[in-house]
Protein backbone atom coordinates (compact mmCIF):
# COMPACT_ATOMS: atom_id res chain seq x y z
CA UNK A 1 0.00 0.00 0.00
CA UNK A 2 1.16 3.07 -0.86
CA UNK A 3 0.63 5.03 2.97
CA UNK A 4 0.73 3.15 6.08
CA UNK A 5 -2.35 2.52 7.91
CA UNK A 6 -2.84 4.14 11.29
CA UNK A 7 -2.60 1.32 13.57
CA UNK A 8 -6.18 0.99 14.75
CA UNK A 9 -7.78 0.71 11.32
CA UNK A 10 -4.73 -1.51 10.81
CA UNK A 11 -5.56 -3.58 13.77
CA UNK A 12 -9.73 -3.74 13.36
CA UNK A 13 -8.80 -4.74 9.83
CA UNK A 14 -6.84 -7.68 10.44
CA UNK A 15 -9.62 -8.45 13.24
CA UNK A 16 -12.61 -8.32 10.64
CA UNK A 17 -10.45 -10.49 8.22
CA UNK A 18 -10.03 -13.04 10.79
CA UNK A 19 -13.46 -13.23 11.01
CA UNK A 20 -14.33 -14.43 7.78
CA UNK A 21 -16.46 -17.49 8.98
CA UNK A 22 -18.80 -15.34 10.42
CA UNK A 23 -19.65 -13.36 6.93
CA UNK A 24 -22.81 -14.72 5.36
CA UNK A 25 -20.74 -15.15 2.02
CA UNK A 26 -23.01 -16.72 -1.05
CA UNK A 27 -20.93 -20.06 -0.75
CA UNK A 28 -18.95 -20.92 2.94
CA UNK A 29 -15.20 -19.15 2.54
CA UNK A 30 -12.70 -21.64 2.89
CA UNK A 31 -9.93 -19.45 4.01
CA UNK A 32 -8.93 -15.93 5.22
CA UNK A 33 -9.77 -13.41 2.77
CA UNK A 34 -6.17 -11.32 1.34
CA UNK A 35 -6.55 -7.72 1.27
CA UNK A 36 -5.97 -6.45 -2.54
CA UNK A 37 -5.87 -2.40 -2.14
CA UNK A 38 -7.32 0.26 -0.20
CA UNK A 39 -9.98 1.44 -2.42
CA UNK A 40 -10.35 5.78 -0.26
CA UNK A 41 -7.86 7.55 1.40
CA UNK A 42 -9.53 7.31 4.59
CA UNK A 43 -10.38 11.13 4.41
CA UNK A 44 -13.60 9.93 6.41
CA UNK A 45 -13.67 5.95 6.33
CA UNK A 46 -11.24 3.62 5.09
CA UNK A 47 -12.77 1.09 2.63
CA UNK A 48 -10.56 -2.09 1.26
CA UNK A 49 -11.06 -4.20 -1.73
CA UNK A 50 -10.38 -7.99 0.14
CA UNK A 51 -10.68 -11.29 -1.73
CA UNK A 52 -11.15 -15.24 -1.14
CA UNK A 53 -13.49 -17.24 -2.96
CA UNK A 54 -15.31 -13.64 -4.01
CA UNK A 55 -14.49 -10.31 -3.69
CA UNK A 56 -15.40 -7.81 -0.86
CA UNK A 57 -15.26 -4.38 0.04
CA UNK A 58 -14.13 -3.95 3.48
CA UNK A 59 -15.22 -0.54 5.66
CA UNK A 60 -13.53 0.55 8.21
CA UNK A 61 -15.02 3.91 10.39
CA UNK A 62 -12.88 6.94 10.39
CA UNK A 63 -15.78 9.04 11.04
CA UNK A 64 -17.27 9.24 14.65
CA UNK A 65 -20.88 8.44 14.08
CA UNK A 66 -22.04 10.28 17.42
CA UNK A 67 -21.21 14.28 15.98
CA UNK A 68 -22.20 13.27 12.17
CA UNK A 69 -25.55 11.58 13.76
CA UNK A 70 -25.42 8.34 11.81
CA UNK A 71 -26.51 5.20 13.04
CA UNK A 72 -24.52 2.47 11.87
CA UNK A 73 -27.48 -0.28 12.95
CA UNK A 74 -29.94 1.49 11.07
CA UNK A 75 -27.14 1.16 7.88
CA UNK A 76 -27.13 -2.38 8.43
CA UNK A 77 -30.93 -3.16 8.70
CA UNK A 78 -30.87 -0.81 5.54
CA UNK A 79 -28.70 -2.22 3.79
CA UNK A 80 -30.37 -5.80 3.36
CA UNK A 81 -33.50 -3.87 2.14
CA UNK A 82 -31.96 -1.81 -0.50
CA UNK A 83 -29.72 -4.65 -2.00
CA UNK A 84 -32.41 -6.66 -2.39
CA UNK A 85 -34.30 -4.08 -4.69
CA UNK A 86 -30.95 -4.22 -6.59
CA UNK A 87 -30.05 -0.62 -5.11
CA UNK A 88 -27.05 -1.52 -3.56
CA UNK A 89 -24.31 -4.46 -2.93
CA UNK A 90 -25.42 -7.26 -0.31
CA UNK A 91 -24.25 -6.84 3.08
CA UNK A 92 -22.21 -9.35 4.32
CA UNK A 93 -21.07 -9.10 8.17
CA UNK A 94 -21.28 -6.00 10.70
CA UNK A 95 -19.07 -6.25 13.70
CA UNK A 96 -20.04 -2.68 15.90
CA UNK A 97 -17.07 -3.52 18.06
CA UNK A 98 -14.54 -2.96 15.67
CA UNK A 99 -16.15 -0.82 13.72
CA UNK A 100 -16.56 -2.87 10.74
CA UNK A 101 -18.95 -3.59 7.75
CA UNK A 102 -18.62 -5.83 4.86
CA UNK A 103 -20.72 -5.92 1.94
CA UNK A 104 -20.05 -7.73 -2.27
CA UNK A 105 -17.13 -5.79 -4.59
CA UNK A 106 -19.78 -5.16 -7.50
CA UNK A 107 -17.20 -4.21 -10.61
CA UNK A 108 -18.24 -1.27 -11.82
CA UNK A 109 -19.50 -1.44 -15.62
CA UNK A 110 -16.47 -0.07 -18.05
CA UNK A 111 -17.30 3.33 -20.27
CA UNK A 112 -20.80 3.02 -19.17
CA UNK A 113 -22.04 6.57 -18.30
CA UNK A 114 -25.53 6.88 -15.69
CA UNK A 115 -28.30 9.34 -17.60
CA UNK A 116 -30.54 11.10 -15.92
CA UNK A 117 -33.56 8.65 -16.94
CA UNK A 118 -31.33 5.75 -15.17
CA UNK A 119 -30.81 8.20 -11.81
CA UNK A 120 -34.33 9.08 -11.93
CA UNK A 121 -35.46 5.29 -12.51
CA UNK A 122 -32.89 4.74 -9.63
CA UNK A 123 -34.77 7.55 -6.84
CA UNK A 124 -38.45 6.38 -8.44
CA UNK A 125 -37.60 2.97 -7.01
CA UNK A 126 -35.47 4.08 -4.07
CA UNK A 127 -38.51 6.49 -2.73
CA UNK A 128 -40.96 3.87 -3.08
CA UNK A 129 -39.80 1.42 -0.38
CA UNK A 130 -40.89 1.13 3.23
CA UNK A 131 -39.30 3.67 5.22
CA UNK A 132 -37.16 2.99 8.48
CA UNK A 133 -37.66 4.14 12.39
CA UNK A 134 -33.95 6.17 11.57
CA UNK A 135 -34.69 9.43 10.35
CA UNK A 136 -33.30 12.75 8.99
CA UNK A 137 -34.38 15.97 10.52
CA UNK A 138 -32.19 18.35 7.85
CA UNK A 139 -32.54 21.30 10.59
CA UNK A 140 -31.97 19.54 13.47
CA UNK A 141 -28.80 18.01 11.98
CA UNK A 142 -27.56 21.44 10.77
CA UNK A 143 -28.15 22.62 14.00
CA UNK A 144 -26.04 19.65 15.42
CA UNK A 145 -23.04 20.69 12.98
CA UNK A 146 -23.32 24.17 13.97
CA UNK A 147 -23.08 23.94 17.14
CA UNK A 148 -20.03 21.69 16.79
CA UNK A 149 -18.60 24.43 14.67
CA UNK A 150 -19.07 27.10 17.40
CA UNK A 151 -17.19 24.77 19.95
CA UNK A 152 -14.47 23.33 18.39
CA UNK A 153 -14.05 26.10 14.91
CA UNK A 154 -14.82 29.75 16.98
CA UNK A 155 -13.11 31.78 14.45
CA UNK A 156 -14.80 29.36 11.50
CA UNK A 157 -18.03 30.10 13.23
CA UNK A 158 -17.65 33.92 13.11
CA UNK A 159 -17.27 33.35 9.42
CA UNK A 160 -20.35 31.42 8.70
CA UNK A 161 -22.53 33.88 10.76
CA UNK A 162 -23.53 36.11 8.30
CA UNK A 163 -24.62 33.11 6.41
CA UNK A 164 -26.40 31.40 8.58
CA UNK A 165 -28.51 34.16 9.23
CA UNK A 166 -29.51 34.49 5.35
CA UNK A 167 -29.84 30.63 5.61
CA UNK A 168 -32.97 31.07 7.92
CA UNK A 169 -35.91 31.44 6.03
CA UNK A 170 -35.13 28.43 4.10
CA UNK A 171 -34.52 26.44 7.02
CA UNK A 172 -37.92 27.73 7.84
CA UNK A 173 -39.18 26.75 4.62
CA UNK A 174 -38.16 23.48 5.17
CA UNK A 175 -39.87 22.82 8.63
CA UNK A 176 -43.07 23.88 7.03
CA UNK A 177 -42.41 21.17 4.31
CA UNK A 178 -45.08 18.75 4.48
CA UNK A 179 -43.37 16.30 1.85
CA UNK A 180 -44.12 12.54 2.57
CA UNK A 181 -41.24 11.17 4.09
CA UNK A 182 -39.69 8.23 1.87
CA UNK A 183 -36.56 5.84 2.62
CA UNK A 184 -33.47 8.41 1.11
CA UNK A 185 -29.35 7.89 0.29
CA UNK A 186 -28.87 11.22 0.88
CA UNK A 187 -25.30 11.38 -0.64
CA UNK A 188 -25.67 9.91 -4.34
CA UNK A 189 -22.67 11.69 -5.43
CA UNK A 190 -20.96 10.72 -8.64
CA UNK A 191 -18.66 8.64 -6.84
CA UNK A 192 -21.15 6.71 -4.64
CA UNK A 193 -22.59 5.64 -8.04
CA UNK A 194 -21.82 2.58 -10.14
CA UNK A 195 -23.20 0.58 -13.33
CA UNK A 196 -23.25 -2.97 -12.87
CA UNK A 197 -24.97 -5.57 -15.14
CA UNK A 198 -26.31 -2.87 -16.64
CA UNK A 199 -28.35 -1.11 -13.54
CA UNK A 200 -27.45 1.91 -11.71
CA UNK A 201 -26.73 1.18 -7.84
CA UNK A 202 -25.50 3.01 -5.26
CA UNK A 203 -22.52 2.89 -2.36
CA UNK A 204 -21.81 3.70 0.72
CA UNK A 205 -25.43 4.02 2.38
CA UNK A 206 -23.83 5.42 5.62
CA UNK A 207 -25.90 8.95 5.65
CA UNK A 208 -29.01 6.85 4.29
CA UNK A 209 -31.79 7.35 6.41
CA UNK A 210 -36.07 8.58 5.98
CA UNK A 211 -36.52 11.80 5.02
CA UNK A 212 -37.03 14.61 2.35
CA UNK A 213 -37.03 13.07 -1.29
CA UNK A 214 -36.48 16.68 -2.39
CA UNK A 215 -33.43 16.71 -0.24
CA UNK A 216 -31.73 13.51 -1.78
CA UNK A 217 -32.53 14.68 -5.23
CA UNK A 218 -30.55 17.80 -4.53
CA UNK A 219 -27.79 16.33 -3.68
CA UNK A 220 -27.15 14.64 -6.43
CA UNK A 221 -27.85 17.72 -8.84
CA UNK A 222 -25.49 19.98 -6.49
CA UNK A 223 -22.95 17.38 -6.31
CA UNK A 224 -23.05 16.41 -9.83
CA UNK A 225 -23.17 20.13 -11.04
CA UNK A 226 -26.12 19.66 -12.82
CA UNK A 227 -27.42 23.41 -12.81
CA UNK A 228 -28.99 23.70 -16.25
CA UNK A 229 -32.98 23.94 -16.35
CA UNK A 230 -33.64 21.89 -19.37
CA UNK A 231 -31.81 19.14 -17.25
CA UNK A 232 -33.82 19.75 -14.56
CA UNK A 233 -36.92 19.32 -16.05
CA UNK A 234 -35.52 16.74 -18.28
CA UNK A 235 -35.04 14.78 -15.02
CA UNK A 236 -38.59 15.38 -13.02
CA UNK A 237 -40.49 14.17 -16.72
CA UNK A 238 -38.18 10.58 -15.77
CA UNK A 239 -39.26 10.84 -12.09
CA UNK A 240 -42.84 12.46 -11.91
CA UNK A 241 -44.48 11.13 -15.28
CA UNK A 242 -45.71 13.04 -18.04
CA UNK A 243 -48.68 15.84 -17.43
CA UNK A 244 -46.66 17.03 -14.40
CA UNK A 245 -46.91 20.19 -13.08
CA UNK A 246 -43.08 21.00 -12.75
CA UNK A 247 -42.78 24.33 -11.29
CA UNK A 248 -42.97 23.29 -7.64
CA UNK A 249 -40.58 20.42 -8.19
CA UNK A 250 -38.27 22.59 -9.44
CA UNK A 251 -39.02 25.23 -6.45
CA UNK A 252 -38.06 22.45 -4.51
CA UNK A 253 -35.29 21.57 -5.82
CA UNK A 254 -33.66 25.38 -5.51
CA UNK A 255 -34.71 25.35 -1.89
CA UNK A 256 -33.20 22.19 -1.19
CA UNK A 257 -30.23 23.34 -3.51
CA UNK A 258 -29.32 25.59 -0.80
CA UNK A 259 -29.69 24.15 1.87
CA UNK A 260 -27.18 21.12 1.05
CA UNK A 261 -24.31 23.33 0.34
CA UNK A 262 -24.65 24.68 3.35
CA UNK A 263 -24.65 21.25 5.04
CA UNK A 264 -21.92 20.23 2.92
CA UNK A 265 -19.76 23.02 4.00
CA UNK A 266 -20.76 21.94 7.89
CA UNK A 267 -19.94 18.85 7.41
CA UNK A 268 -16.34 19.24 5.86
CA UNK A 269 -15.26 21.41 8.75
CA UNK A 270 -17.38 18.86 11.29
CA UNK A 271 -15.99 15.43 9.79
CA UNK A 272 -12.76 15.84 8.01
CA UNK A 273 -11.63 19.51 9.68
CA UNK A 274 -11.49 20.61 6.10
CA UNK A 275 -12.34 24.70 6.49
CA UNK A 276 -14.45 26.28 4.42
CA UNK A 277 -12.60 27.35 1.50
CA UNK A 278 -13.37 30.42 -0.45
CA UNK A 279 -15.13 28.90 -3.71
CA UNK A 280 -17.01 27.14 -1.12
CA UNK A 281 -18.17 30.44 0.69
CA UNK A 282 -19.12 32.04 -3.37
CA UNK A 283 -21.16 29.14 -4.04
CA UNK A 284 -23.32 29.51 -1.26
CA UNK A 285 -23.46 33.31 -1.41
CA UNK A 286 -24.36 32.93 -5.40
CA UNK A 287 -27.12 29.96 -4.10
CA UNK A 288 -28.78 32.22 -2.37
CA UNK A 289 -28.47 35.40 -4.27
CA UNK A 290 -30.35 33.81 -7.56
CA UNK A 291 -32.93 32.23 -5.58
CA UNK A 292 -36.43 33.41 -5.92
CA UNK A 293 -38.28 31.82 -2.53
Amino acid sequence: METELPATISKQLSLCLAQYRMWSSATPLTKEPTLVKQLTEGTSNYSFLVEAEQNFVVRIDGVDTAVLGLSRHAEWALLHRVAHSGLAPTPRYYNPDIKALVVDYLAPEANVAEGLEDIATFFKVLHSLPVIRFKLSLVTRIRQYEHHVRRHFHEVSQTLRPFAKRLEKYLELVNLDRTPTTLCHNDLNPSNRIFHNSSLLALDWEYAASGNPWFDIAVTFCSGQIEDDFLKREFFLSYLGEGKNLDEPIRKLDLYSIVYVYTEILWNIVAIKRLPRDEDLIKLDLQLRISSL
